[in-house]
């Protein structure tokens, strides 16, 4: 049914139910993209590309810089195969992000104190190793939680 909008012309606002219906909607298209498959490849490369770029600080410089650049350019383009394969780039919330961000970030700068303080360099293959295990593990709950089989 069409109303008018007091000056004659219909009024192409939608109906209270039909708002109803478009929000109801949006919300399930919400929580279906909070529930889009990962691929089961994608935590272990992952995991692979961020111990890489902790690895590559035992290079000489400049391969250790060329190393971490190489390492945040095969993140771009696993961030845009996984686009190519689901259709969108989906966000975790920031509640599901922290637990695994903090611990990769505590991992990196514990190694880089060692380095640069005691002048050790194994911390950035514990480093390395704990952030690959960091982020197999969270991908793996992640997917658990989202009903994939991991």
């Amino acid at each position: 049914m069409e109303n008018s909008n007091g000056a004659g012309a219909p009024d192409t606002r939608p109906t209270p139910e039909e708002a109803a219906a478009a929000l109801r909607q949006a919300d399930s298209d919400r929580t279906a993209m909070e529930r889009l498959p990962v691929p089961g490849w994608y935590y272990p490369i992952l995991a692979g590309l961020i111990a890489g770029a902790m690895l590559a600080q035992l290079l000489p410089s400049p391969f250790s810089f060329a190393g971490s650049l190489a390492a945040a350019v095969g993140v771009g383009a696993l961030a845009r195969v996984y686009v190519d394969k689901v259709g969108v780039l989906s966000w975790l919330t920031p509640r599901q992000m922290w637990p695994p961000v903090v611990l990769i970030l505590l991992f990196l700068f514990g190694a880089l104190v060692v380095d640069q303080v005691y002048d050790q360099q194994w911390g950035w293959v514990v480093g390395a190793a704990a952030n690959a295990a960091v982020l197999i593990v969270f991908g793996a709950l992640y997917r658990r939680s989202t009903g994939e089989r991991t």
